[in-house]
């Protein structure tokens, strides 16, 4: 006999909760226009011949719709029961540890920036005194200027 798993595995963290319930809203909403699309599309007039059969298909859709919704609806009861009855001092922690990873992530970031404007300030410190350096070490000859120089006379 199978023993009855525990609280702890039959439990969705909240962020997964969070996640597949907007996947399904997403999957009923997407399908709802797609049913909708469908009842537009059908509903362009032709000839007699085809109206029998785009007045079936647009029930068909119609009712693909109404099947949507009612699916949405039952969601939405869903989501109301689990806010309800949702273990909300679980869900406070999850939050809470959430909160604590991307503090912890955003100190690290800082840190990070940090290292490298200081290595940029260093790195621009040792390039300005080697211009210096070497504007220093070029010789001072104001007679010949590259813009100066002399155009042959025909």
């Amino acid at each position: 006999m199978a023993s009855a798993p525990s609280r702890g595995a039959r439990i969705k963290p909240a962020a997964d909760v969070r996640a597949d319930y907007t996947r399904r809203i997403d999957e009923l909403i997407n399908a709802m226009a797609k049913a909708f699309q469908e009842i537009v599309q059908a509903a362009e007039v032709r000839d007699e011949i085809s109206d029998a059969r785009a007045e079936y298909q647009i029930e068909v859709e119609a009712a693909n719709v109404a099947q949507q919704c009612e699916g949405l609806l039952r969601l939405i009861s869903e989501l109301k029961v689990a806010c309800i009855a949702q273990d909300v001092s679980g869900m406070r922690q999850d939050a809470q540890q959430v909160t604590a990873t991307l503090q912890n992530e955003i100190k690290a970031i800082n840190r990070l920036l940090d290292g490298v404007g200081d290595q940029t300030r260093a790195l621009l410190g040792d390039l300005e005194q080697h211009f210096y350096h070497c504007q220093s070490m070029l010789p001072v000859d104001d007679s010949a200027h590259p813009d100066d120089a002399a155009e042959p006379q025909s």
